[in-house]
């Protein structure tokens, strides 16, 4: 998956499982239960590693 798909992913999963959040309103919280959803759809942990890795990519070019 590409960066884009991940973070595409992420926002899908904010709004159908936490009520439309934000980007600029995401917190730790919701990376840790996105963590644990990729878990349960049976990600493998290489591949939530990596959408980690991602999303941290994605969330320090926003915040710069």
């Amino acid at each position: 998956m590409l960066m884009n798909e991940i973070c595409v992913f992420f926002a899908r999963y904010l709004e159908e499982e936490q009520g439309a959040v934000a980007i600029r309103d995401v917190e730790r919280i919701h990376i840790v239960s996105f963590m644990a959803y990729a878990k349960l759809e049976g990600k493998s942990p290489r591949t939530i590693a990596r959408y980690i890795a991602s999303l941290r990519s994605f969330f320090s070019f926003f915040t710069a």
